[in-house]
């Protein structure tokens, strides 16, 4: 697989986290909606996976995290309640199952950077570890309502470091297509 090749990857990588972080809404319904971002991501590791194959690994998951948030957002367009406790508890689970999976898919995008010798490599990887920690603190069972400050901290927080995910991906990709062929494993 060619520079090229894997830069297209990385930029649907990139447009899915974009599409994840932004929240763009028109009445009640999501215009940019998670699910389009797995849809993004999961075509991305297809094309991928010919040159890290642990990628072919988090495709089903992303496809389960995928139709997690098309039945979120329907719900949600629809003007539906997600208060039933089946609800409560498949979402929980799809929580820790988006922190593996993001966790997951940047550190074997930081992989495709290292083996094109890239300085980015050791940007995704804090970005990864940030983002990681960040979702599993929001994830914890704890009365956010009473803790405004430390809300909207974590929520400043989240937005940073989603816009830096994007910017350096958008720069790996740039970086692809400019240089020479990847080095192999």
């Amino acid at each position: 697989m060619n520079r090229k090749d894997i830069a297209w990857g990385i930029n649907l990588v990139a447009w899915g986290y974009l599409f994840l972080y932004l929240n763009l809404n028109l009445l009640s319904i999501d215009v940019l909606p998670n699910w389009l971002a797995y849809i993004f991501m999961v075509k991305a590791i297809g094309g991928l996976s010919g040159e890290l194959p642990s990628l072919k690994l988090l495709r089903p998951l992303g496809i389960l995290l995928g139709l997690w948030s098309a039945v979120v957002w329907g719900l949600s367009a629809l003007g539906m309640s997600m208060e039933h406790y089946l609800l409560h508890v498949l979402q929980l689970i799809a929580t820790v199952l988006e922190i593996y999976f993001h966790f997951q898919l940047l550190t074997d995008l930081a992989e495709l950077a290292g083996r094109a010798e890239l300085p980015h490599r050791g940007k995704i990887l804090r970005l990864r570890t940030v983002r990681t920690v960040l979702a599993t603190v929001t994830a914890l069972p704890i009365l956010w309502t009473g803790n405004l400050y430390l809300v909207m901290a974590l929520a400043i927080v989240g937005v940073v470091v989603g816009i830096w995910i994007c910017a350096v991906l958008f720069g790996l990709e740039k970086a692809l297509k400019q240089g020479p062929s990847l080095v192999e494993p």
